[in-house]
């Protein structure tokens, strides 16, 4: 049983064997040649991947202008109306924030200083400034016109009420605050009184002019 094994082992490898031979061998005995070769190269066809949908039909334009004037899920079949074009921004009114600071009035003449977007303009009867035009002069009042509408400004009074008036002078007489005491030198305080007058009279010894030297001779 054993031999009968062994022998159909050896009979099987030796058939592929022979079939291995068959592969590296061609029948005429050369060996075949098992060198790579690089393949062609192989165009890709993008059209042909992507599903066609409308074919090779051009697109009507004029229907799909169509659809969009005609809105599918619009109650009115119609377009929405383009919305109004934004108003310009006014322009900026520094006549409101204006201040007068001095009317010169006449017989039918004068002008008015005011001090405008931080400028002081010097404006006559009947001038424009700021597309406003000056029209009446009073005592403490200038009226502007613009079309029909008028504005009129005051001039302010002068706010004296936080006056907190001139520093006056100290007069004389008036003792003045005493000064630090001073710390003698020989370990006392002196405070102005008799115990400073030993450190004062040096200070004062010292600042006077020395005497000249004596001369000898005629």
């Amino acid at each position: 049983m054993r031999n009968r094994v062994l022998l159909s082992l050896v009979v099987v490898n030796l058939l592929l064997m022979g079939v291995c031979a068959l592969l590296w061998v061609t029948p005429s005995g050369a060996v075949r040649e098992n060198g790579w070769h690089e393949p062609a190269p192989i165009r890709a066809d993008i059209r042909g991947l992507v599903p066609s949908v409308l074919g090779d039909r051009p697109m009507e334009v004029g229907r799909f202008l169509a659809m969009l004037e005609r809105p599918l899920f619009a109650a009115t079949r119609r377009p929405p109306p383009p919305p109004p074009p934004e108003a310009p921004p006014p322009p900026p009114d520094h006549l409101g924030s204006a201040r007068v600071t001095g009317i010169v009035a006449g017989d039918g003449t004068g002008y008015v200083i005011l001090l405008v977007n931080g400028k002081q303009r010097r404006v006559q009867m009947n001038q424009g400034v700021e597309g406003w035009t000056l029209k009446s002069l009073g005592d403490r009042q200038v009226t502007f016109v613009q079309g029909e509408q008028s504005r009129v400004l005051s001039m302010q009074r002068a706010d004296v009420s936080k006056f907190a008036g001139v520093a006056q002078p100290t007069p004389r007489g008036v003792p003045q605050a005493q000064s630090a005491p001073v710390a003698d030198v020989s370990g006392g305080v002196s405070s102005g009184g008799s115990a400073a007058s030993p450190a004062v009279g040096a200070g004062q010894a010292s600042a006077l002019p020395r005497p000249p030297p004596p001369r000898f001779g005629p």
